[in-house]
This record gives C-alpha cells, structure tokens and sequence, in this order.
C-alpha cells in the first residue's frame, strides 16, 4: 500500500481505472453505442477494472501503487476477447454488453483483485453484489417489444474482437460529467510492443478504414492496404460518375425481394461504361437488403468495392452504403441526432473525396433546424479540405423544393418565416455546384416548382405515394449531386434512373439520380502556381515509426460542441461588426491554428477582418459595436484592446472564447470575394498576383498572416498527418517548457513553419516509384522533427520552406540567433523567431536531441504525461534566479492593469536571457510561466490581491573553474539580474504604487522547498467589460496567443487546515507593501520587531533601516522578525505577528481581523 496518511477508499465515481477499446475498434461499436447507450457521450468504450475507484485527491498515489504493484508481479500485457453478448436485466430495461471470453474475464478477474490488494482494499469493495463481472457495456433496451432482440442481433455482429491489452487508463471525470483519459499504467512489455507494432500492423489510416472487395472465388473480404494507398497520377482527364439512391425502408412498402431486381436494373442503367470511376451512394439501407445486394452478382461486377461486408454491423434501421468500381478509405462524420451521420470516402486513385448524405427528414421549424446544423458541419468538414480540393457530396438531402410546398406549409403555420428563408437557402450556391443545375444550365435559386428533376414524386410513382403529405404532392428534388465551385469537377451528363417501368413499377420511393462528372488535369491549381519544385530540395534522414498517435490526442482534441461554439461566437462578431453602416460586406477569414485546424478547446482565435474603410475607422466602429455585443452569455465581451503596432490587434472575448481581431483594408479583394460571376475562395484569391499587387503595405502585413497558413494548407500533401503532428509537437512544448514565444521560445507560428520545412523535405526524401508522393505516418514526422532539429545549425541555417528561392524572403540579420523566416513578405515580423537568443538554440537542440534518444528507449506516451517537464526543470539547476511579483488592490486598478504589469515583465525576459547569454560560462533557462506557493493558494481567495514567481534555472558550464571565477561569475549574474530589475521598475505600468517585483539567486534546495505549481490564475480579475483602452507597449506586438503553457502540475493534495486559518505571509510581503502601496501606508511610520540573541525581549528597527542585502553589514534574515507595528507612544498597533499569526495587511493567518490602513 502506498505511503499515503488516508487509506484509499474504492467509492468514488469521480475517477475509474478502465481497459479502453483502441480507435481502430470503436467506430462500428459507438455506431451502435450512439443510438442505444445513454452513457455514449460521457464515456469511451471500456472495461471497467476499479470503478468507481479514489478519491480524485488520492489519485496520484494510487498510480504509484498500482505501477509499483504491476512492476513487483511482473504483470505483462495479454491478448483480450469479446466472445458474446450477454445482458444485464433490470426490472423495466436490460443493459446489453458484450462478454469477455472465460480465459480474457480469469485474466482481468485476477489483476482486479490484485491490483485491490495493493490499495489495501478488500476485493468486493466496488462491486454491486461482492462479485466482479467485466464487461463492455453496448446499450440498453426496455423489456416490452423487439427492441432487446434486435440490439442483442446488431451486438452479436461485433463478436469475437480480440486485441492485445498493453495498458490500463486512468479516467477522472470533467464538470460536464465526461470521464477523460489522465494518465496510462503500462504492462509490463506493453510500451515496448506499442513501439514494435509497425511491424505487425504497418502504417495507420489515421482512423480511416480500408474498404472490402469482391472477387467471384471467395466473395467479399477486407482489401489490403496498400491496395488502397497505390494510386494513379493525378494529371490527366478522367470521368467519375457519382450516382445516390435512396432504397426506402418503410414498414409500408413492399418486401426488398420483391423490389430487388428493378433496384439492380436500375443501378445497372445508371452505370456510365466509359467513365473512369463509378461510385455508388445508397441511402436507407437496413440488415435484409445488405447481403441481397451484395450477394448480386450484376451489383458485384459494377462495384467490387463497398464500404460493408454481408455481414456487417447496421446500427440502425436506415443506414448508408457506399460502393465504388475502384478501392477507397473510408470514414463517418458523425452528427449531433442519434441516428444521423455521413458517409466519406477518399477515392485515392482521383484525390476526391465523396461523401455520402441522408439528412434529417420533415418540414417544421426543428427538422430544418437540424438539416442545417448538419449541413453547416458539412460544410466545414469540406472547407478544411484544401489539398484533397475536389469534395462531392452526394445523397438524400431532404430539403423541400416546390415552392407551392413551402409557401402552404407557411400558410398552414407548419413553419415560420425564417424556416422557409431557411430552407430555399439551405445550400449555398456561391459554394456549391449543382450537378442537375449545371447540366440544364438553369439561372435559378435552386427552388423548382415543376417536376423537372424531382426524384421524389407522389403522382407518379406508387411507391412515393404510400407517404401521405401534410401539407401537398408537389414533386421534390431531394436528391443532389454537389460539388465545389470553379474546381476541376465540371457536369457533363446526369440523369434520373428507377424511374416506373412500362407496368408503372419503381424499386424505391425515391428515383435515383446520376452526375457523370468531368475531372479536369491539375492544372492552375495553387499548389502549381506557387511553383512547387522539390526535386532540388536537400534530403534529409526520415525516422519511419508507424505508431498510432491518435489514441493519445483523441481525448484532448475539440469536440463538435466546442467547434460550433467557435462558430456561433464567429457569427455573433461578424453581426455585432455589420451592424450599422461603415462595414456592409466585411469578410472574416481564420488565422494560426484555427484556420490549420490544429487548435485545442483552450486556444484563442485569430481572425483576419477584411474591409474597404481605413483601419482607424474599422477598429473605431469595432470598439463601439463589440464593446457593447450581447453574447447570451454573462460575461460578454470583456474589452477590446488596440494594440498600437505595425499590426493592430483588437482584443476581445465572447462566449468565453479569446479572440485577436486584425484588419486589412482591401476593396478589390473584398470585391472579388462577393462576385456572383467568378466565385473563388479565399484561399486562392490570396494568391493572385493582381490583387495581391493591388494592396498597399499596411494591408499586406495582416493579409500575409492569413497567406502563409494557406500556403501551407495549399502545398502540404498530406494536411491530415500534419494536423496530427503539429497537435502533438504543440503538446509536447508546452509541457517541457518551450512553447511560448513572449519568453523568447516557439509559438504556434514558429511550430507551423518548422513543421513545413520537415514535412517538405521528407517528400523530397521519399520518391514514390508510381509518381504520387506516400503517406507518412504522424509519428515518422514527430521522429524527423526531432531528429532534423536536433542536428541543426541554427547559427547558420534558416528555417525557410525549402521549396522556395530565396527571391523575395527577408534577409538574415547577424543578431538572429534563430532564423524562421515568414514565407510572405511584408509582414510585422519577417523573422518570426527574432526574439530567440542563442541560449535558445542551444536549448532546442539539446531537448530535441534528448527527446529523440527517450523515444528510441522509452515510447511515446511519457512525453505528454502531465508535469514531467516542469518536474524536470525544478530539479535540474544548482541554482534560481527567483523574481517575486506582487500585485494588490487589483479592484482598484482595474482588471486591465493588472494584465499590463504581469505582461509588461514577461515580455522583457528575452532582453534578461540575451544578457545572460552573453556572461561565458553561464547557463540559463526560464520556465515560462509563473509559479505560486502551493500552500498559499487560498491567499488571493478575493481576487484583489495576487503573488506570483518566475523561475530562472542557471548553473556554470566551466567544469574546472576555480572558487574565485564562480564568485566572480556570480556577481556578474546578479548584477545583470538587478540591472533588469531596474529597468522593469521604471516602466509606466510599475508606476501605480499597486506592484513590487523582488529578485533572489536561491540555491536549488531552496526553491524545491518553496512546493511551487504553474500558477493558472487569471491576475486580472476580469468580472465584467472593461472600458476601451490603448496599449503601444512592445510586449502588445506579439502575433500570437502564446501565453504560458497549458500543461498540469498535480501536486501533492493539500493537507486539512485549521477552521478560520490561512497560511501566514512572509514578513518581506508584508514589508514590500507597505513599502510601495503609498495609497494606504506611510513606511516611516513601522517598526519591525525582531528576536536578539542576548536579549530576551525583541528588539526594533525602523522599517526603512532594515537591510535586505545580506553583504551590508547591518544585515539582519527576515526569518528573526516576530512583529510588524506602527510607530505609537501608546505601543502602536501590530499589523503583523508571527506568534499570534496575526496579518492586518493582507488578511492572512487567522481570519476575522480587518485590514488595517494609515
């Protein structure tokens, strides 16, 4: 048992240790968890081993245990089967799961109740009955009716799953009740199997799943991968035709039997014989018509390739199947209704992806509601795919056509006004290409009153009519072929097929429809009007490793609440800004991490506002129609802050959301980004010499922000393994300290451009014999990331796009100790690494090196283990340069203020490290971030009043310098120390009276005895909007939101205080502010009381005589000081007592006692 004071108690449900199903395994079994378990969005699937398991403050301990525990047995990892379902019954419902095998349940049995016992806790302790049962919970179901039987059925479908546990996760459960993954117990040999997986597995789809193929001797099986990964060049014309049909699934129509040939004739007709790729979108498709159909052997022969086996799960009674005439990946999006999602294939031998669609059915105001939703998702998923530019969507989308339909349905108050707007505009045509509206080339707004490609017609098929309408029989075009505007993909014929035969006979309700589509050559594209050429780019070594990364991100990645939250705060700001006249037709485009899509639920937001007024005029109207913004939130927007710079920034936040506002004035850009005759995205528009000639300087800087992100979304081949790998690289520099570029570290933007460069030279380094450029995995670019930079000359090296000249990019100047240039220029800052040092360089390239090393031995999941960098860091350096900050009276000054001075001091450390730098012999490293007294967290409880510390680990690099070097070394550093501290003090935001900073060079010890954390307050103490205010400060130019790290420190819990007691402020905090809060206090009216060492009574001394400096001769340590009082011929009140534990000044100590002021 662990050497904690409190023994583990096994009852909460706050946290749980779970064997988690791995990716590759939970997409059929959440298709089926998402419509039957109610736990679906609180939990993965799992096996329960300890829940509920301890208390959240006795966790850490109870990790130690148990690793200590599974290393004393020597437990090693273990093959694991799902043989059956079973089901737990209720008395109204049964909990359907699916069952270990008897050899899988001993194995888990019995490392349970191991792993009890090494917590010291009986082995029934957490179970319901005494008795341990494993198990995978799927869903539930009432008792009454089909229901049970038919989960039991879709469950059975998953039996037997088998794959090897190699690890235990801990979960702990979030304020909105989701249980996420914290920390990972390996087994024995588990880490090391994981490493050696490439071999096994080969390289992962990054979740995409490899479809299944036909062939006439074994029938249907899953095809292999690199099957599907060979692909053809993409650079000469070729058709694809694209057809959907929705094969009803309706209690009322009659048996698939009987409808199966028609369906078969039709699909038959449908298929285009010289086209060079056939694709086949079926929608409401249940578990009778899928063997049927692929048992056809006509079906078989046009489309060998499907999505599905016979056999395969259908979570629901409508479900969608996509088949192709060629091999594809293949993944699902899953929408926010239970039962709805899409279909996505990527047909690698076109670089096109089709995505296969059945929105939510019904005409009212939440049916549309939902269409929307999901079709706003769509369109995002679609718009971030910028290399793979070709999208298709295609399938049964459900929207009312016939305007008869609409405007009854509207008199018949069905829908209200907005839902008819709603419905007629439901696909943005500046966006989407219609394939039927192309191909008649009809000037319309897409609604159709006529029968004129409908293919859903209540008069003339008798299928139809088995639906009755509500509202009329007005034929409906709910079936669509979409495809992005002004791409390659261009209409050349479509047709209806299924229509009625001879004998008025159809298949399905719905008539299907087919888009033969023509695919221009890749040609005038972006990617080749940048000129890419990387045949004469350096080669450079590829560290292939084919491990999964995805199951250690998955759970720190957005969720699709978090991504529409980002989107209805985007919204609120772009009405809040086009509100009024002066910024009619203003565009808001993304910028940094939320255009790469590579941010996280905590990241700020960068937006690039584009516009036709002056930027003095636009930020004057944003500051008047922002500031006053109603968010339908409490907090609203806080404040707006214009940052005086070559880039102005509003500062701003909604919905709790931050946001950095830019602006760039551009009439013809904006011009041409509203054309109706030339619809173009922005990401190419960026790119067009006229337009881009026509912006003056002042627009370009901005502007060039947004181009260098598109840039390398337009010419990265592979956007999703680079998202991945900039994810996890983002990760791993915050947690051991190297993400933050104010501290003069890498920020986002720095990552993207280094990750660019890599990226490009692994293509370059990797020839594919076929022409197209191979996939590499996110965990070959991690591994070349660190090894290309850990061999890097950052003294003599630029970290450019290597696929470009050097024609236009910003010279190198000799203070550049590390060169990323930005790739467009003029920007704010051609070199977006200015503020490194040499220091730096050295830094990166020994972590990176060390990093790489750790990987070979160690595996990957110890690099994001919360605090093991900052762990490392406390206990790395003989010695501190410790600056103290203190900040009072925060309600006073203003929330505002408060974030000025901590941000007027984190933004000259830079200048502090080049100082240091310069000293031979001299290490340095600042953490970046801000530390606090563990103990002292319930101090600052109102918010007013603040203590923070920054840490400067240095140790001397001579190894033979003698005693006399050192203390000369040393007092070089601590003048260079006080020379910074003096120059912070004379800054304006020093000025208010309301903050002191304290510099101390502590030894090692004394600083690991400080028990400090990463302090995660915010020091503002924003409780409301602030008033508009201007900053032309330098620490306000920096470009991105980089503020300290978003790693964890978990410290050890706290122990039980006494009732009405805080921990007593040391006596140099209080003497700090009586010193310089000249507001309330008067120092030369104190006395410090202090123990003597003759005399048995405390002796006293003016404050302002006490001596801190220990080389003055009248030097006294402050840990003698017992009282703090006034100076009063009747004794003078104590403010400050150390026996009594008595604070008037703060409020520490002992409660109940008022603050008191002179």
């Amino acid at each position: 048992m662990a050497s904690s004071s409190i023994p583990f108690r096994l009852k909460s449900y706050q946290t749980a240790l779970a064997i988690v199903a791995p990716p590759q395994f939970r997409t059929e079994i959440d298709s089926l968890r998402k419509i039957h378990d109610k736990a679906y969005e609180r939990w993965d699937p799992h096996i329960n081993v300890l829940y509920p398991f301890v208390d959240p403050d006795q966790l850490g301990d109870a990790i130690s245990a148990i690793r200590q525990r599974i290393a004393d047995k020597d437990v090693g990892s273990f093959g694991l089967g799902l043989a059956r379902p079973d089901k737990f019954v209720q008395k109204k419902a049964a909990t359907v799961h699916l069952k270990p095998d008897l050899e899988t349940e001993e194995k888990i049995s019995l490392l349970r109740a191991d792993l009890v016992s090494a917590l010291g806790r009986d082995p029934k302790e957490g179970t319901h009955d005494g008795i341990f049962r494993a198990h995978m919970t799927v869903g539930q179901a009432g008792l009454i009716g089909p229901t049970l039987e038919r989960l039991v059925e879709k469950v059975e479908k998953l039996a037997p799953s088998q794959w090897e546990c190699r690890s235990l996760t801990v979960l702990k459960r979030q304020p909105s009740g989701k249980m996420v993954p914290v920390d990972d117990i390996w087994l024995q040999g588990g880490r090391r199997e994981v490493l050696n997986r490439t071999e096994e597995c080969g390289p992962p789809e990054y979740h995409w799943n490899s479809c299944n193929e036909y062939s006439s001797s074994v029938g249907w099986q899953p095809v292999l991968k690199d099957k599907v990964s060979r692909g053809q060049s993409d650079t000469t014309s070729t058709k694809v035709t694209i057809a959907t049909y929705n094969l009803m699934t309706d209690s009322r129509a009659p048996a698939f039997t009987t409808r199966l040939t028609a369906i078969v004739d039709a699909i038959e007709s449908a298929t285009v014989q010289h086209s060079n790729v056939s694709i086949l979108c079926l929608q409401e498709v249940n578990d009778e018509m899928l063997p049927l159909l692929l048992a056809d052997r006509k079906i078989c022969g046009l489309y060998p390739y499907s999505t599905h086996l016979p056999s395969s799960l259908l979570p629901s009674d409508r479900n969608l199947v996509t088949m192709a005439s060629v091999p594809f990946h293949h993944n699902t999006i899953q929408f926010t209704e239970r039962h709805k999602l899409a279909l996505v294939i990527e047909v690698m031998e076109l670089n096109v992806k089709v995505v296969n669609v059945h929105l939510s059915a019904g005409l009212s105001d939440d049916a549309v509601a939902a269409k929307k939703r999901q079709m706003d998702y769509l369109t995002e998923f679609c718009s971030n795919i910028i290399t793979s530019r070709e999208v298709v969507l295609s399938g049964d989308f459900n929207l009312t056509t016939s305007s008869s339909t609409i405007d009854m349905a509207l008199a018949l108050d069905l829908i209200s006004t907005k839902t008819a707007q709603l419905v007629r505009n439901m696909i943005n045509l500046d966006l989407w290409e219609d394939a039927f509206l192309a191909s008649e080339n009809m000037q319309t707004d897409g609604v159709i009153d006529d029968k004129s490609g409908a293919t859903f017609d209540r008069i003339g098929n008798t299928l139809a009519a088995m639906s009755t309408s509500p509202i009329n029989d007005h034929p409906q075009r709910y079936d669509r072929v979409l495809y992005r505007r002004n791409g390659r993909l261009k209409t050349e014929y479509v047709q209806l097929f299924g229509l009625a035969d001879e004998r008025g006979i159809c298949g399905s309700d719905h008539y299907g429809l087919s888009a033969t589509l023509h695919l221009d050559p890749m040609q005038n594209t972006v990617r080749d009007s940048l000129h890419l050429e990387i045949s004469n780019v350096e080669k450079t070594i590829v560290i292939e490793d084919n491990t999964d990364l995805g199951h250690l991100l998955e759970h720190l990645l957005p969720t699709e609440d978090d991504r529409a939250e980002r989107r209805h705060a985007i919204r609120l700001i772009e009405e809040g800004l086009s509100s009024g006249n002066g910024l009619t037709g203003l565009v808001l485009a993304p910028l940094g991490s939320y255009l790469l899509d590579t941010y996280f639920p905590e990241s700020d937001v960068d937006l690039l506002a584009i516009g036709a007024v002056a930027p003095q005029v636009f930020f004057e109207l944003a500051a008047s129609r922002l500031q006053h913004l109603d968010s339908g939130r409490q907090e609203g927007v806080k404040g707006v802050h214009l940052v005086n710079s070559l880039v102005s920034i509003a500062e701003l936040s909604v919905l709790g959301i931050k946001f950095d506002l830019q602006y760039c004035q551009a009439p013809l850009l904006l011009e041409r980004c509203h054309s109706a005759s030339q619809s173009t995205p922005l990401n190419e528009l960026a790119f067009d010499k006229t337009l881009v000639s026509s912006l003056s300087p002042s627009s370009l800087r901005p502007f060039n922000t947004y181009r260098d992100t598109a840039y390398i979304l337009n010419t990265v081949s592979d956007i999703t393994a680079y998202r991945m790998a900039h994810r996890f690289l983002s990760l791993y520099l915050k947690g051991h300290g190297l993400y933050s570029a104010k501290f003069g570290y890498l920020g986002g933007i720095h990552l993207s451009l280094m990750l660019n460069r890599v990226v490009k030279l692994m293509e370059a380094s990797r020839p594919s014999e076929s022409g197209d450029q191979p996939r590499c995995s996110p965990a070959t670019i991690v591994r070349t990331f660190f090894s290309y930079y850990a061999n890097f000359d950052w003294a003599l090296e630029s970290v450019s796009d290597p696929t470009l000249t050097n024609e236009g990019q910003p010279a190198r100047s000799p203070r550049d100790a590390v060169f990323i240039p930005a790739i467009h220029v003029p920007t704010a800052r051609p070199n977006v690494a200015s503020s490194c040092t040499p220091l730096r360089a050295q830094i990166f390239r020994e972590e990176f090196n060390a990093t790489s090393e750790r990987l070979s031995r160690e595996g990957w999941s110890l690099l994001l283990r919360p605090g093991v960098g900052v762990h490392d860091f406390l206990k790395s350096f003989p010695a501190y340069i410790c600056l103290s900050l203190d900040v009072w009276g925060v309600d006073e000054i203003g929330g505002g203020k408060g974030r000025e001075i901590v941000g007027a001091l984190e933004s000259k450390f830079p200048r502090l490290m080049l100082a240091l730098g310069r000293l031979d012999g001299m290490y340095a490293r600042v953490w970046p971030a801000r530390f606090r007294n563990n103990e002292e967290k319930s101090l600052e409880s109102d918010g007013t009043q603040f203590k923070g510390y920054y840490l400067i680990g240095v140790r001397m690099t001579g190894e033979h310098a003698d005693l006399d070097a050192k203390k000369i070394l040393r007092g070089k550093v601590i003048g260079v120390v006080r020379d910074f501290e003096s120059i912070v003090k004379v800054s304006r935001e020093f000025e208010s009276g309301s903050c002191w900073l304290n510099t101390e060079f502590l030894a090692g010890k004394k600083i690991r005895d400080l028990n400090l954390v990463v302090d995660d307050r915010d020091w503002s103490a924003e409780t409301g909007t602030d008033t508009i205010s201007t900053d032309s400060n330098d620490h306000g130019t920096d470009m991105e939101n980089v503020g300290p790290p978003d790693f964890v420190s978990r410290p050890n819990a706290e122990q039980p205080r006494r009732p009405n007691t805080t921990p007593l402020r040391m006596p140099h905090d209080i003497i700090n502010r009586i010193k310089h809060d000249t507001a309330h206090f008067s120092a030369e009216k104190f006395l410090i009381g202090y123990e003597d060492r003759f005399e048995e009574k405390p002796r006293e001394v003016e404050l302002l005589k006490w001596k801190l400096e220990q080389m003055d001769e009248e030097f006294i340590s402050l840990h003698r000081a017992v009282h703090i009082r006034r100076k009063d011929e009747n004794g003078g009140e104590i403010v400050w007592d150390r026996r009594r534990r008595l604070d008037l000044i703060f409020g520490s100590g002992k409660k109940g006692e008022r603050k008191g002021q002179s």
